[in-house]
């Protein structure tokens, strides 16, 4: 039996303990995570220390760190914004070598790329009416996508091709009075 201390950069330990826990531990060894330092503390036979951590180095990896960025949107609604963007991305579970973490919702739309794709963009978007702004909190890969579809889609739309009724100033004076017949 001995004892290893992992630190993990990448993933939360308590996610690693809550979803893995129970499969890496063996029936004598014991594994207990220490979240101030984000570290896994396993005692076990040398073996399966081992397998568990070809398991964390397979884990923890970047690219799946939360961040939070704030993207101002210009040229339109950021609520209509979060609703297209919403509509384009397909929403599915994020799945890590078969373990669900998240889900979106109807109120809080996560955004993902397709399964299989190796490190898959997550993110979550809200809008902020008050600075007409796009919250994302996600991961770099989540992020970046977003803020790839932010800068297509948040353009300035010239008057002609907006589409729908113009008026001139022309059309909106009011006709002078016509002299009586």
């Amino acid at each position: 039996m001995i004892t290893r201390i992992v630190q993990l950069t990448h993933i939360s330990v308590k996610e690693v303990y809550n979803s893995l826990g129970p499969i890496l531990q063996s029936r004598l060894g014991e594994m207990r995570p220490y979240e101030p330092t984000n570290t896994l503390i396993i005692s076990d036979y040398g073996s399966n220390i081992e397998r568990i951590m070809k398991i964390l180095r397979q884990l923890d990896v970047p690219g799946f760190e939360e961040q939070m960025e704030v993207i101002r949107v210009r040229n339109t609604k950021a609520s209509d914004l979060a609703k297209l963007i919403d509509q384009l991305l397909i929403k599915v579970k994020i799945k890590i070598r078969g373990t669900p973490l998240l889900q979106g919702s109807r109120d809080s739309p996560l955004l993902a790329a397709p399964q299989g794709s190796g490190n898959e963009a997550s993110s979550l978007v809200i809008t902020d009416e008050h600075t007409n702004s796009l919250v994302i909190v996600g991961n770099t890969q989540g992020i970046d996508k977003i803020r790839k579809l932010v800068a297509k889609l948040d353009v300035k739309i010239r008057p002609e091709d907006a589409g729908g009724v113009m008026f001139t100033t022309s059309d909106l004076e009011m006709p002078k009075k016509l002299p009586p017949h």
